[in-house]
């Protein structure tokens, strides 16, 4: 799992718990695995707002009008932009 905090600097975590998020922060993703309900959970108890993008093709617009890579930090630079 990949992430940020600004759409610059990248840093990699195996499980939700792990991200450094906390109340009045956002989290943008783009599917949520089953295996990793229990974490997004987490997040939302300590007041995370989770965003939860369900219509995909608008990643692959938003990369398109930024002119963005298809890759996690592209992605990741799209749902921010969303």
């Amino acid at each position: 799992m990949t992430y940020s905090t600004d759409g610059k600097a990248f840093k990699h975590v195996d499980s939700f718990s792990e991200v450094p998020a906390g109340s009045g922060d956002r989290l943008f993703m783009d599917t949520i695995p089953p295996s990793h309900t229990d974490g997004v959970i987490e997040l939302l108890r300590r007041g995370v707002e989770v965003y939860y993008l369900r219509r995909l093709t608008l990643i692959e617009k938003m990369r398109r009008e930024h002119k963005l890579p298809k890759s996690a930090r592209g992605d990741i630079k799209a749902l921010m932009s969303i």
